[in-house]
This record gives C-alpha cells, sequence and structure tokens, in this order.
C-alpha cells in the first residue's frame, strides 16, 4: 500500500467528551435545512488488537476488507507482518489500547459533536464535501502528524486524547503544558482546526509578527464559528486558567507588543518566542502561557469580524492580506 493511500501498516507500527460551554451565542446561524449523514466512528484499534495474534496474516486478511486504508495487502509482505507484530506486542501501545478503551467506552458524543460541526462548515461553505469514513487508531503518540482529512477520510490518533495524566504520557516525556490539553474535551476542536487548513490561505513561510498572529487567528476564528457553544480555551489549546491570565492581561501584552515595536519585526526568533509552542513566554510573568501572540491573533481578527459585519466568515479567513486585516481591524485591549 502506498503512501498516498492514507497510512501504511508500517506506519501503524511505528505509531464530558464533547466539550459544550453555557455561552450563548444570539447570532448563531440557522442549520435547520443542513442535512447531513450521521458521523460514524470505525474504531480500528479495537478490532485490531481484538485479533489472535498466533493467526496474524489471515485475521488481517479477513480484516482488511472492512480498513484497505490501513491494510491493504500488507498482509502479504512478511516485513510488514513483522512490523504488525512487533506493534501489538509492544508494551507502550498497549498501554495505550488499554487507557482508549477505559477513558473512549463510547465514541457516541464525539460522533454527534462532530456531526454538529460539519453542519456548521457545509453552512458557511456549501461546496464542502465531509469525510464519508472517519477512523480512531492507536499511533504511538503521534503529536507531530495528529489528525489526518482529506475529501473522504478523516483519521483521529484517539491515544492523543487519553487525559493529561496519563502515565504513557509522562513515560516518554511529554510535557506538561502539551499534556494538559491531550484530554477528550479538546479531540472536537482539533479536527475543526485541522479541516479549517481546508479553507484558510497558507500560512506566511515569512513575514513579520504581526501576520503570523493574524493566520492564527484567522484559525480560531474558524473555529470559533464551527463550535460557536465550546468554551474559548478549548479553541485555542489552553486550560481554562491560561485563557484567564491571556484575558487579564490582554491591555499588557498589547502594550509590550507595541511599545517594544514588534509587530513588524521579522526576525525569526523574536516571532517564534510570542508563536511556538512553550510552558511560558519569555519576558512575562510566570503564570504567562506560550502562545500568546496567537492569542493576540485571534483578538484582532474578532475586531475586523465585528469592524465588517457584512463580510461572510469564507471571505475572512480567505483573506491573503495580513496585515490589511490588522490596519482595518480597529483593534484596542480592553481597558
Amino acid at each position: 500500500m502506498q503512501k498516498n493511500n492514507i497510512i501504511s501498516l508500517a506506519i501503524i507500527a511505528l505509531f464530558g467528551f464533547l466539550a459544550i460551554g453555557c455561552r450563548n451565542n444570539t447570532n448563531k446561524p440557522n442549520l435547520k435545512n443542513i442535512q447531513i449523514q450521521k458521523v460514524t466512528i470505525q474504531r480500528y484499534e479495537q478490532d485490531l488488537f481484538r485479533i489472535p495474534i498466533d493467526s496474524l496474516q489471515e485475521s488481517l486478511r479477513r480484516l482488511a476488507n472492512k480498513y484497505p486504508l490501513f491494510i491493504g495487502k500488507e498482509y502479504e509482505n512478511p516485513a510488514s507482518l513483522l512490523q504488525m507484530r512487533q506493534y501489538l506486542n509492544d508494551p507502550q501501545i498497549i498501554e495505550a489500547y488499554v487507557q482508549a478503551c477505559k477513558t473512549f467506552p463510547s465514541v457516541t458524543q464525539i460522533e454527534d459533536g462532530l456531526t454538529e460541526a460539519f453542519r456548521y462548515i457545509l453552512y458557511y461553505f456549501p461546496s464542502w464535501h465531509p469525510p464519508k469514513q472517519v477512523y480512531s487508531y492507536i499511533s504511538g503518540y503521534d503529536l507531530a502528524e495528529g489528525i489526518f482529512i482529506n475529501d473522504t477520510v478523516l483519521i483521529i490518533p484517539i491515544d492523543n486524547y487519553l487525559g493529561s495524566d496519563f502515565s504513557g504520557y509522562r513515560a516518554i516525556g511529554i510535557p506538561k503544558y502539551i499534556t494538559e490539553r491531550m484530554t477528550p474535551e479538546y479531540l472536537i476542536a482539533d479536527v475543526v482546526k485541522t479541516i479549517a487548513q481546508q479553507f484558510l490561505t497558507p500560512f506566511p513561510t515569512d513575514g513579520n509578527l504581526i501576520e503570523q498572529m493574524i493566520a492564527f487567528g484567522k484559525l480560531f476564528y474558524f473555529a470559533q464559528n464551527v463550535l460557536p457553544e465550546t468554551e474559548p480555551y478549548f479553541l485555542i489549546g489552553y486550560t481554562p486558567e491560561k485563557y484567564k491570565w491571556c484575558q487579564d492581561n490582554e491591555k499588557e501584552i498589547w502594550s509590550f507588543l507595541v511599545g517594544q515595536n514588534l509587530l513588524f519585526n521579522k526576525d525569526k526568533s523574536t516571532i517564534m518566542k510570542f508563536i511556538q509552542e512553550s510552558p511560558t513566554t519569555q519576558g512575562f510573568p510566570k503564570g504567562s502561557p506560550g502562545r500568546i501572540g496567537q492569542y493576540m491573533g485571534w483578538r484582532i481578527v474578532e475586531s475586523y469580524a465585528k469592524k465588517h459585519p457584512e463580510e461572510h466568515l469564507a471571505e475572512i479567513i480567505q483573506k491573503r492580506d495580513l496585515v490589511q486585516i490588522f490596519n482595518q481591524s480597529g483593534y484596542k485591549p480592553p481597558q
């Protein structure tokens, strides 16, 4: 099976649920006429771990009919069979699978949440085609690749959402500021942000800090509209405490960025200081989270949207001139 067939057997060998808040949104669109097929998650990891190891080849042959994208004809490849045997006997993988069964005895709420999110996406983007098949699997904590989606399939590494205190994460040294969002409540928001990449203009590979900020701001603004009932800290991947810190210190963050003439700074190390993953932001108090530039970009895009109510969500997130969004946002931090 080739790489562009989603995921090879060899790669597999290496690697409240829906967060509903109490936010009231009186401007929610009417989805009455948006009808889609309910999302059903096929749990590849459960079917795979139920097969007997002593008849691996024949078991995989039968399972391939249900999961051709994962297995294909790799059961005929001795090297792939060896890799799969190692995968199914790997203590780390087994631990992740056992915990996944405990954390996700049912995925009904996730299916319902994704179904509703897909309806919102279709409202804003009528030509979008929801994935026809949705799978979960044990990736071996694949944070680099994460969720995969194309026009026909959505693949969710369910072992990336086993709970912030899961021992398997500590064992391989995933930092606490990352595991804080490796819980079931963040899964749907992560899927939505992955889907957003199909609509957003490409992230700038060069340029200045404000362009990076606005690019992330558009991503979160998309998620905010597609998941209007979800608490905002889930959308940006913060804990409630970290999100509140940004809210409480928004004026100070903005004053620092403007006062230090950082918005149009093109120095990559300076940009990364405010954009990249980190436990805190260098130069700010200990309680500050990382990625505060992303947070500020979101606020700016929100300000732009409020100032231009005539613009559709698609128009805003597909704008290529990121500096123009900033210049026309009229953003001012809360006093």
